[in-house]
C-alpha cells in the first residue's frame, strides 16, 4: 500500500517498480495516483501486475487503484472517491479477507463523514477485516513530531472509528513516521498517517502478521508492506508461575517437599536453590500432566460427548462429574488469559476470555524484536545479527579505558572562588570566548575519561542550550564539540528535554499514551 502522490514522476515510478521487484506483493493498493486509468494501467503493468481496478481522480487530486497478478483472485465489492472495498482469498488457509483500501480527507469534517461511511461498509464485511491506507489522522500526539498539536477532536474521532469498527492496530517495523513535509530544521513535520487496522478474528488467524514501513522515496509517504506470514524468531520460553497452579494439590505438595529440605550455604543461596528446584519440578510436572487448559477442555468435551452418545445406557453420575470438571477447566482457562495480559481491573466473574486473549497477543507483538539497525545503517533480521547488534551497542556504551591518578588534574583547582574570579565568570560571554571555552570543555571531558576510565561516546551525547541562545552560537558550539544539540522535540528517558511555560501542552502526550493503552 502506498500513497504515491502522483504516478507520473520518474522517481516515483522507479521506486514503485523497485519495491515490487524486491518484495513481490500479490496485491498492490495505490492512492493519490492523480492520473487517468490509461496512464495508470500502462505504469502498473510495467511493474508486473496484469489485473487492476481504478477510481478516477477528481481533476488533479485523488485517484485509487487496486492491482493484482494473474494467479490472484480479487473481487471488487464497492468503491467511492476515498476507498475501494474488495475480497481476496488466502489460498493457503482458504480464508476470505474483506479489504478496504482508503485515502481519507485532510479536512476534519469530511473525514468524520468518511468514517461514518466506512463503518457502514464494515457492517457488510465478514469476520476477517483489513482496513489499510492513508487515514490522514493519528491516535495520539506522540505519533506526530513538529508543527502544531493536532486538535483533540480530530484524534478522538479516529479513536472512535477504530473502537466503533472493533478494529485494532497491526503495529509496524521500521521508521516511526510514514509521512513528512520534506522540510528541514525546525520546519520539519512528521506523522504516522498510514497504518493497517484489522478485526480480532483477522489477527487471531494471522498472529505473526507484520507491517513494514519501507523507504520514503518518490513521495512524501513511505510504502507499507503487509506480510501475513512473517517468520517468528523462536527463543527459549521463560518460566512464569501461574496463579491457578496454587489450586493444584500436586504443585502444592511439590513446593512443600522442596521447601522442607535443608540446604547448605548462605540464606540467599538457599533461597535461590529452592526456587530453582521448584521451577524444575513444576516444569517436569507440566510435561507429565495435562496442564494446558485448552487441551484439557477438548479432552473433557470428547469424553462428555462419548458418554452422552450412549443414549439410555449413559451414566448420569459420569456425565455430571464430567460437566463439573469441564466447568472448572473453563474457569482455569479464563484465569490463565487474565494473568497473561496483566489486566487486573476486571473480576473473575467476567467471562470474556476472548478479550484477554486479544490483550495478550497485542502485548506479545509489542515485545517482539524482528529487526535492528546498527550504527553503520546495516539492518539485520536474523537472530545472530540482532544479538550481535545488541551486544556491540552495550559493549560500546560501557567500554572503559585504564583510569589514572587524578592528582595532577585537580591540584590547580582553587579551594574557593574569589571576588575577582567571580566577576570574570559572570560577565557577558563573547562568541570568541564561547569557542575557547568549548575547547576547554573538551579537554576536561578528556581528563574525566582518563581519571574515571569511562569512555564518553560523543556520537551518543548531546548538548542543551537555553531558549534565548542564538541559533548561530548553538550550531557553532555544537560543531566544535562535534555533538548534536537538543531541540524542543527531543526526549530524555521518555520525558521532554524542554518544559515550556504550558506544562499541560508539554506533558499532554502522557495522557494520549495512557488513553492508547486503555484502548488496546
Amino acid at each position: 500500500m502506498w500513497n504515491c502522490r502522483g504516478l507520473e514522476k520518474p522517481l516515483t515510478i522507479h521506486s514503485m517498480k523497485g519495491f515490487c521487484k524486491t518484495h513481490s506483493p500479490e496485491v498492490l493498493f495505490l492512492s493519490e495516483t492523480k492520473n487517468n486509468t490509461l496512464n495508470v494501467e500502462r505504469t502498473i503493468r510495467g511493474a508486473g501486475f496484469t489485473n487492476l481496478f481504478c477510481v478516477e481522480p477528481r481533476g488533479q487530486a485523488g485517484g485509487l487503484v487496486v492491482a493484482c497478478k494473474d494467479e490472484v483472485d480479487v473481487q471488487i465489492c464497492q468503491h467511492d472517491d476515498f476507498y475501494i472495498h474488495y475480497k481476496w482469498e488466502d489460498p493457503k488457509l482458504q480464508k476470505v479477507w474483506d479489504v478496504i483500501g482508503v485515502y481519507l480527507s485532510t479536512d476534519d469534517r469530511l473525514r468524520s463523514e468518511q468514517f461514518i461511511k466506512l463503518l457502514e461498509v464494515l457492517e457488510l464485511c465478514g469476520e476477517l477485516k483489513l482496513v489499510i491506507g492513508d487515514f490522514n489522522a493519528i491516535v495520539a500526539q506522540h505519533e506526530k513530531e513538529g508543527g502544531r498539536v493536532k486538535p483533540a477532536t480530530s484524534v478522538q474521532n479516529f479513536i472512535d472509528f477504530i473502537n466503533g469498527g472493533n478494529l485494532c492496530d497491526l503495529g509496524y517495523e521500521g521508521p516511526k513516521y510514514t509521512w513528512s513535509n520534506r522540510q528541514f530544521g525546525s520546519a520539519l513535520v512528521k506523522e504516522r498517517l498510514d497504518r493497517g487496522l484489522v478485526s480480532n478474528e483477522w489477527r487471531n488467524s494471522y498472529p505473526t502478521a507484520l507491517i513494514s514501513h519501507l523507504s520514503e522515496v518518490g513521495s512524501d509517504h513511505c510504502p507499507l508492506l503487509l506480510n501475513s506470514v512473517a517468520t517468528l524468531i523462536k527463543t527459549k520460553r521463560r518460566f512464569m508461575f501461574q496463579e491457578r497452579w496454587c489450586e493444584k494439590e500436586e504443585v502444592v505438595n511439590l513446593v512443600k517437599a522442596i521447601w522442607a529440605v535443608e540446604g547448605e550455604g548462605s540464606p540467599m543461596y538457599k533461597l535461590f536453590q529452592k526456587l530453582k528446584q521448584c521451577r524444575h519440578a513444576i516444569v517436569n510436572w507440566q510435561k507429565t500432566t495435562t496442564s494446558n487448559s485448552q487441551t484439557h477442555i477438548a479432552l473433557l468435551l470428547g469424553k462428555l460427548e462419548a458418554e452422552k452418545s450412549k443414549g439410555i445406557g449413559a451414566n448420569g453420575l459420569v456425565i455430571r462429574q464430567l460437566e463439573e470438571e469441564l466447568e472448572e477447566a473453563y474457569m482455569m482457562e479464563e484465569r490463565y488469559w487474565k494473568e497473561k495480559p496483566r489486566v487486573q481491573w476486571l473480576k473473575w466473574g467476567d467471562n470474556n476470555t476472548k478479550f484477554f486473549h486479544s490483550k495478550f497477543q497485542t502485548r506479545n507483538r509489542k515485545n517482539r524484536i524482528s529487526r535492528l539497525t546498527n550504527d553503520e545503517g546495516e539492518s539485520r533480521a536474523d537472530p545472530e545479527g540482532i544479538a550481535g547488534i545488541v551486544q556491540n551497542y552495550f559493549e560500546d556504551l560501557f567500554k572503559s579505558s585504564d583510569p589514572k591518578d587524578p592528582a595532577d588534574e585537580i591540584e590547580d583547582v582553587p579551594v574557593k572562588i574569589e571576588a575577582s574570579i567571580n566577576r570574570r565568570l559572570t560577565r557577558p560571554v563573547t562568541e570568541k570566548e564561547d569557542v575557547i571555552r568549548t575547547d576547554v570543555i573538551r579537554q576536561w571531558l578528556a581528563s574525566f575519561r582518563g581519571i574515571s576510565g569511562q569512555v564518553i561516546n560523543l556520537d551518543k551525547s548531546s548538548v542543551f542550550f537555553s531558549h534565548n541562545t542564538p541559533e548561530v552560537i548553538r550550531n557553532q558550539l555544537a560543531d566544535v564539540l562535534q555533538v548534536p544539540h537538543v531541540g524542543n522535540q527531543d526526549k530524555y528517558l521518555g520525558l521532554p528535554s524542554v518544559v515550556n511555560r504550558s506544562k499541560k501542552a508539554t506533558f499532554n502526550y502522557l495522557k494520549d499514551r495512557v488513553s492508547k493503552k486503555l484502548q488496546q
